[in-house]
């Protein structure tokens, strides 16, 4: 994250075209507007751009609206529910005490699995989003990054199930729950190295920062760390990099530009 920095706006505008243009080679995309009102009189302490936070959904026609810990993003959720009601999805609220955000979570629909961090996530708020998804196995990663998704991703197999997760060690809190959870449901864990991840300081290409659908990786940079890009070829899966080096300054990739709606 880079403070005070302001993007390219033509950069911006090409790399969100391509992001777009190679993502819909691989899925349908629903493109939201931005909320206006959120720059209404200079008003405009929020991430909108990055509409993962805003929800998490079930996948199924189901959307649980994020409740911040962060308060001055609380907006962006507020913004986004009348859409996703608009659209026919059915939106759930969280209790006031429970906080959640999109970021936080990976969810596998096909295994019931779901990833969640504990930073901007409560434990209640991790709790309660675990009931309404009605998961089967949860596991909780322990960190002091913002959001899990600066450190961590999933890999998803052709027919759309878990197969491994890539995480940086260094930067979590639970190295041995996380393992033991791995080995247990024959996950595959790639370890990368901070500089993939948002790092120390902010200073990481934040390259983990994926969309995963089955047998695609769909990122914003090849993993710098060694060995990595070749194992994710071994285990099947196509690595499609779109660069966001724009949205990167703010410390987003991939996943914070997109959420899932539908399998």
């Amino acid at each position: 994250m880079k403070l005070g920095q302001i993007p390219n706006q033509s950069l911006v505008e090409k790399e969100h075209r391509n992001v777009l243009k190679h993502l819909r080679q691989y899925t349908q995309v629903e493109v939201f507007p931005f909320p206006s009102q959120l720059d209404a009189n200079g008003v405009n302490k929020h991430d909108a751009v990055f509409t993962r936070d805003a929800f998490i959904s079930d996948q199924k026609g189901s959307i649980i609206i994020s409740n911040f810990s962060e308060k001055e993003r609380q907006v962006e959720a507020e913004a986004r529910a009348p859409l996703l009601k608009e659209l026919g999805y059915k939106t759930l609220r969280l209790p006031d005490d429970a906080y959640a955000e999109g970021g936080e979570f990976y969810y596998i629909p096909k295994d019931g699995i779901l990833f969640a961090g504990v930073c901007r996530n409560n434990k209640k708020g991790v709790e309660e989003v675990a009931r309404l998804l009605q998961v089967k196995e949860l596991c909780i990663i322990e960190s002091d990054s913002f959001h899990l998704d600066t450190l961590f991703t999933m890999l998803l197999d052709k027919k759309g199930h878990l197969c491994g997760v890539i995480v940086c060690f260094e930067l979590i809190k639970n190295k041995k729950e996380l393992l033991t959870f791995a080995k247990k449901h024959h996950i595959e864990v790639l370890a990368v190295k901070p500089i993939d991840t948002i790092g120390f300081d902010g200073n990481g290409m934040i390259s983990v920062n994926c969309v995963a659908i089955p047998g695609i990786l769909f990122g914003g940079n090849k993993f710098i760390t060694p060995g990595v890009n070749e194992k994710i070829q071994q285990m099947g899966i196509q690595h499609v990099v779109s660069p966001v080096t724009q949205f990167l300054l703010s410390g987003g990739g991939i996943h914070c530009l997109a959420n899932e709606l539908l399998m």
